[in-house]
Parts: C-alpha cells; sequence; structure tokens
C-alpha cells in the first residue's frame, strides 16, 4: 500500500512549481533596488553619513523601479545575467586559488588589482550586460515603426533615435546641462 502511494505521488507533478514566486517579484524588485541603492550610496558618501536621506533617497528610487513598467523590463533582464556573471567569477577564481594560480589571500581585488586586461574584461562583460538588457527593454520605445510588425512597420532604422534625441523636451535638458556646466566652471575657476 504505501509503496503505490510512493509509486504514484513519483508519477504525477515531481516538479517544483513557482509560478506564485511571480506575485511577489513587485516586492523582490524593491528589495534589491532599494538594497543596492542604498549600498551605492552610503558606500560612497554621495549624500553624506546620516542614513536618513540616503535611505529616503533609496526608497524613492526602488518605489520609480517597482512603478515604471519600462525599468522593470530592464531590472528583470539585468539581475538574472548579472547574478550568472558574478556566480561565474566566483567558481573561476576559486578554481584560481586552488590551484595557486593567483597569490595567496589575494582574492578578487588582488587578482583584478594585478591584470588590468582582467579588469577590463570584466567591466566590458558587465557593460555588454547592461547594454543588452537595455536594447530590450528600451529598444522597442526607440523604434522607428513604434512597435508596429508586418505591412504597418513603416520607417527608416535611427528614425525613431532621431526623433527622441531631437525632441523639444531632450534639446530642453540638453541646453540645461550646458549652462550649468559653463556655470559651474566659470565659479569654479574662480
Amino acid at each position: 500500500m504505501a509503496i503505490q502511494f510512493l509509486l504514484q505521488a513519483a508519477s504525477e507533478e515531481a516538479t517544483l512549481n513557482i509560478a506564485l514566486l511571480k506575485y511577489f517579484m513587485p516586492i523582490f524588485l524593491f528589495l534589491f533596488v532599494f538594497a543596492l541603492v542604498f549600498a551605492l550610496l552610503k558606500k560612497t558618501g554621495l549624500i553624506g553619513d546620516s542614513p536618513f536621506p540616503v535611505m529616503v533617497i533609496s526608497f524613492v528610487i526602488a518605489i520609480v523601479f517597482v512603478v515604471t513598467p519600462a525599468a522593470v523590463k530592464f531590472t528583470n533582464a539585468v539581475t538574472p545575467w548579472m547574478v550568472v556573471f558574478i556566480i561565474s567569477l566566483l567558481f573561476i577564481f576559486l578554481i584560481l586559488n586552488w590551484l595557486e594560480v593567483l597569490p595567496k589571500g589575494a582574492g578578487l581585488a588582488g587578482a583584478v588589482g594585478g591584470n588590468t586586461w582582467l579588469a577590463w574584461l570584466i567591466i566590458v562583460v558587465i557593460l555588454a550586460i547592461f547594454i543588452f538588457a537595455g536594447i530590450s527593454a528600451f529598444g522597442p520605445m526607440l523604434s522607428p515603426t513604434d512597435g508596429v510588425s508586418g505591412d504597418g512597420a513603416t520607417g527608416v532604422i535611427g528614425e525613431g533615435v532621431k526623433k527622441v534625441l531631437f525632441h523639444p523636451a531632450i534639446l530642453g535638458l540638453a541646453l540645461l546641462f550646458i549652462i550649468a556646466a559653463v556655470t559651474a566652471w566659470v565659479l569654479g575657476t574662480k
């Protein structure tokens, strides 16, 4: 009787169903972005040493990421690739330490610090991951066909990018940045 029950249980769906986790993705995304921004702001000290402003800014950025669909898509595209890349780096450096290729106790900073080509390789891979995720998340917005495919798809490649770059709001923002840069330069030289 018990063997028949075990055989029946094994023949049914034996895989783990994690479909319900999609309902918790906004919470995970909020916590991930909040922790990442908080750690970066705290480590760099851009806002100062007081934790309250750092928490408020991290909270606001995390909320923006949760409510903006393009930011959610971008984060969902970046996160798995970055996790796989970091875990792969970890295993590579563990193997190199185990084979005693790296100096004792050098760790990641010691291995990368002595090899500029390795540091640049890591930076290029991380940038490639971010560019790929950005294209997959924001590419349809820059498409000249506005996401239309088939017979309704008319437009020249780059037309959408030209529309975005020469939009009056973007040109105004560029002018504002130029004025701010000139002002900062003039005040900085006095």
